[in-house]
C-alpha cells in the first residue's frame, strides 16, 4: 500500500522550453513520482542506502526490494554522487539515485553540492541513452532545504547543463519536475517562470 503518493496524478502541469531549439521540454507537475513513465526518475536517498522519508520511502515501496538490494552493492555514496539501477516494479526502466545535501550542515557548499545533483543525474542519463527523466525537488524534504532556494539551484543547474557546449549533442527531450503538493507547485511555478524564459538560464 503506498498510501497518499497515489491519490494525486497530475493535478497541475505547466510546461517551459516547449519551442526552444535543441533543448528539452521541461515540464513542472503536481503529482506521484512513482507513476511516471519516463526512461528514468530520480530517487534521493540517503549515503547508505537506509530508507530516508518522503520521496525515497515511496520509490522504495513501489519498485519492491530489489532496488535496495541493487544499490547495496555500491556501499555507500557522497552528497551529490549518483548510481543507476533497473526500475523494477516501476513504469520508469531506469532510476537514477542521488544523495542531497542536508541544509545547514555541509559548510556552505549546499547549492554547490545540489547542483552537482542534477548536472550529475542528466550526466547519468546522457550515458544511458535516456531521453526522459523525472526529477523531485532534491533535499527540500528531510534534509531541509527550502523549497524556494531549492527550486532556484533546480532551474539553474538544468539550465545550465543544457547550455553547456559539452552536452549539446544530449539526447534528452524531455524533462519532468515533480511535486507532490499543490504549494510547492506553485512556488517553482514562480521561479521557473523567471528562469526559464531566460536565455541565459
Amino acid at each position: 500500500m503506498l498510501g497518499v503518493w497515489h491519490t494525486v496524478l497530475n493535478m497541475l502541469k505547466k510546461e517551459f522550453w516547449k519551442n526552444f531549439k535543441n533543448k528539452p521540454t521541461i515540464q513542472l507537475l503536481q503529482g506521484d513520482i512513482t507513476a511516471e513513465k519516463t526512461d528514468g526518475i530520480v530517487n534521493t536517498t540517503t549515503r547508505n542506502f537506509e530508507m530516508a522519508g518522503g520521496v525515497d520511502k515511496a520509490i522504495t515501496r513501489a519498485a519492491g526490494p530489489g532496488m535496495k538490494e541493487a544499490c547495496a552493492q555500491y556501499g555507500s555514496m557522497e552528497p551529490s554522487q549518483v548510481i543507476i539501477t533497473e526500475g523494477f516494479n516501476l513504469e520508469a526502466p531506469y532510476i537514477i539515485h542521488t544523495v542531497g545535501p542536508v541544509y545547514g550542515k555541509e559548510n556552505g557548499h549546499e547549492s554547490e553540492l545540489l547542483a552537482a545533483c542534477y548536472k550529475n543525474c542528466l550526466w547519468m542519463a546522457d550515458q544511458y541513452n535516456l531521453e526522459s527523466i523525472s526529477f523531485p525537488v532534491i533535499s527540500t524534504g528531510i534534509y531541509g532545504y527550502p523549497v524556494d532556494e531549492a527550486a532556484r539551484v533546480m532551474a539553474h543547474s538544468i539550465g545550465g547543463y543544457f547550455f553547456d557546449p559539452a552536452h549539446m549533442n544530449s539526447l534528452i527531450k524531455e524533462i519532468h519536475c515533480v511535486v507532490f503538493t499543490e504549494e510547492k507547485y506553485y512556488i517553482l511555478e514562480t521561479i521557473f517562470d523567471e528562469l526559464f524564459n531566460r536565455n541565459d538560464t
